[in-house]
């Protein structure tokens, strides 16, 4: 993950409230939207799926509040 470092960090300052809802599930949420948003998956959504810009970003707008989503409906508050 040490790749990624920068784009982890980023991604905990930006969205550590909803990371905190996902209790012990937190580092896996993390990493799952860091997964999401790092340039293999842009690339695959634009080269593999044939995806303009404003397509590629609805998706991953879609990803990432559906995995922050998820956290904050697995707080228990």
């Amino acid at each position: 993950m040490a790749q990624n470092g920068r784009v982890r960090d980023e991604i905990d300052a930006l969205f550590g409230p909803e990371l905190d809802a996902a209790g012990p599930g937190r580092d896996q949420v993390l990493i799952a939207v860091v997964a999401a948003t790092t340039w293999p998956t842009w690339s695959m959504l634009r080269d593999d799926c044939g995806l303009d810009v404003d397509a590629a970003c609805e998706v991953l707008i879609r990803t990432v509040t559906a995995l922050l989503a998820a956290a904050l409906a697995a707080s228990p508050g």
